[in-house]
């Protein structure tokens, strides 16, 4: 029934009213399918499809939006550079999560409140707008980078030009 209201509410042949009742009764369904998932089944609500959008996030499956043609027109240096992003993106992420992790291990005030600055604005678009586009992954994606020459830095031992203050 709700996908034949869809239908109705986006026929052009139909008159204004019979599409805007279509689109309300959409609407209706759509706020009680909501609804009853919400109470049937509120840790796969609350935690889980949240903690997918996140790992969607964090690491997408691919990369739609670089200005190149569909993968089949691609020529070899297209295909390159845009396979080479994508393990880039990968790559730092997770080196920057690692990086993360041991300055939050060190304790390191000022430190944390840079590890903070990415950290919240992934939870934020994660967790609370549960939008999972890359572009709002701007903002966090320097401070990655640094997390990554952190980690990278303290797991070579050429940390000793990383100046060591606690704050």
């Amino acid at each position: 029934i709700l996908k034949e209201n869809y239908h109705r509410a986006q026929n052009p042949a139909l008159n204004g009213k019979e599409r805007q009742a279509a689109s309300d009764r959409v609407f209706d369904a759509s706020a009680a399918y909501l609804l009853s998932y919400r109470t049937e089944r509120p840790v796969r609500y609350w935690v889980i499809s949240r903690l997918k959008i996140l790992s969607s996030l964090i690491f997408p499956g691919r990369l739609d939006d670089l200005p190149f043609p569909a993968r089949r027109e691609m020529s070899m240096l297209h295909f390159t550079v845009k396979g080479g992003y994508f393990v880039l993106l990968h790559l730092v992420h997770i080196a920057g999560f690692l990086g993360i992790i041991l300055v939050l291990l060190r304790r390191n005030a000022l430190q944390m409140a840079y590890a903070a600055i990415p950290l919240s604005v992934l939870l934020l678009i994660g967790f609370w707008l549960r939008w999972p586009e890359q572009r709002y992954v701007v903002p966090a994606y320097p401070f990655m980078v640094v997390f990554m020459a952190y980690f990278i830095a303290r797991c070579s031992g050429r940390t000793k030009s990383i100046p060591e203050t606690d704050s």
